[in-house]
Order: C-alpha cells, then sequence, then structure tokens
C-alpha cells in the first residue's frame, strides 16, 4: 500500500496520519521515519488492520500539503 501521510511525534511514540482519512496509525519500525518528524511524506507500508499499525518500507518527502502553506 503507497500513502501519503504526515509524521506526528507523541512523546517518544511516532505516528501516521493518513491525509484520506486522517485515521492515525502506529508504526512498527519507527526508525524509518527518523528525521521526517512531522514532515508530510509518502510512503509505501505493510498493513497491519487488526492492531491498528504500519511497516514503513519505502519513505519519499513530499512538499507540505496546500492547506499549510496559505497559513
Amino acid at each position: 500500500m503507497a500513502s501519503r501521510s504526515t509524521v506526528k511525534v507523541e512523546g517518544d511514540k511516532i505516528t501516521f496520519v493518513a491525509d484520506n482519512d486522517r485515521k492515525s496509525w502506529s508504526v512498527e519500525n519507527p526508525e524509518a521515519l527518523k528525521g521526517h518528524e512531522g514532515h508530510h511524506v509518502q510512503v509505501k507500508v505493510h498493513v497491519y488492520a487488526d492492531k491498528g499499525s504500519l511497516h514503513i518500507m519505502e519513505v519519499k518527502m513530499l512538499s507540505e500539503p496546500a492547506q499549510k502553506k496559505s497559513r
């Protein structure tokens, strides 16, 4: 699965908030997102829907979404 999202940090936990439905996912391998905290990214992931988590396989940095640029 490929998805666009924002990488959020809450304490020591990194979550992935999907652009399309704003669903928040926990990340099984948060080290894959190191350096992308607070950024808008596109990722390829393996989804563990039963656990509400993702395993990140590939990360690509994107420009910020239009609504953030206009602020």
